[in-house]
């Protein structure tokens, strides 16, 4: 079973049916809301919607199986063809009502991803004035989501990986969201300690690599200069270098007991008298 459909079934075992949860059907499938013939791929929300539809509009509403799909039929004339402004403004003014109307958008045509994987929450709609107002239902709830426009249909998209949980738990799947939450601090954990080991490795990749011009730099002052001429310090540096080659910049520091600054200022000297023997 995928993960919207799981979402799907918790919503659905529930059993909860109120007007604004078929409003949330109407939206998502307006022109054959009209028909009186809706087409859903998922039996247990057909059966969810029928029984929703009987119990509030027509009591005659039924389902015809149509191979892997299922048709739920049911009168037009007793359902409302249109989410006018005022019943709009209900829904965004009532928190219930809100939920109500987003659970029965995503029953009818919702997607969210394995939090494994991404974090993704997609509604589909027909008609772009109903992608626009869905689209600011969401904004208006404090998150983000936009509009993709498919062939024959348009695309609500939220990606926000706070938004996405967030909706989840106000359309009702609640099992869902702590579980969501679960997989999202592991994703969250596991890049955390990916960060840290590419950060580890690029630091000693670093360390190397200077430790290495040190060395081939302490061969050319030792192949072309007295190098018992050098001051005590920088004969200090080479020591030290010579005796820790994969050594860091912090450990030689406390090697030579003085600070980093210290240890780049012997690291230039050294420098400056290779340069000159040249």
């Amino acid at each position: 079973m995928s993960y919207s459909k799981s979402v799907k079934e918790e919503l659905i075992l529930q059993g909860q049916y109120d007007k604004y949860e078929i409003y949330g059907l109407l939206t998502s499938r307006h022109f054959s809301f009209i028909k009186g013939e809706i087409c859903l791929h998922m039996g247990s929300v057909a059966r969810h919607f029928v029984n929703s539809i009987k119990s509030v509009y027509d009591p005659k509403a039924k389902i015809k199986p149509n191979g892997k799909r299922y048709i739920v039929a049911f009168d037009p004339s007793k359902l409302p063809h249109e989410l006018d402004n005022d019943t709009f403004k209900e829904i965004k003014r009532s928190k219930s009502k809100r939920s109500s109307y987003l659970r029965g958008l995503f029953l009818s045509s919702g997607y969210v991803s394995d939090p494994s994987s991404s974090y993704a929450l997609d509604f589909v709609v027909e008609r772009e004035e109903d992608a626009t107002l869905v689209r600011d239902l969401i904004r208006g709830m404090g998150m983000k989501a936009g509009i993709s426009v498919r062939k024959k249909s348009f695309l609500i998209y939220v990606r926000n990986f706070e938004d996405v949980p967030n909706l989840l738990i106000m359309v009702g799947a609640t099992e869902t969201f702590f579980e969501y939450e679960e997989l999202k601090i592991f994703r969250e954990m596991r890049e955390q300690a990916i960060r840290t080991i590419n950060l580890e490795v690029s630091n000693d990749t670093k360390i190397l690599t200077a430790a290495s011009k040190h060395i081939d730099l302490i061969k050319e002052a030792e192949e072309k200069l007295d190098i018992n001429r050098f001051s005590e310090k920088t004969l200090e540096f080479i020591s030290a270098r010579k005796e820790c080659p994969e050594a860091s910049l912090d450990e030689l520091s406390v090697m030579l007991g003085i600070s980093k600054s210290g240890v780049r200022s012997r690291i230039r000297g050294l420098e400056r008298i290779v340069e000159m023997s040249k």
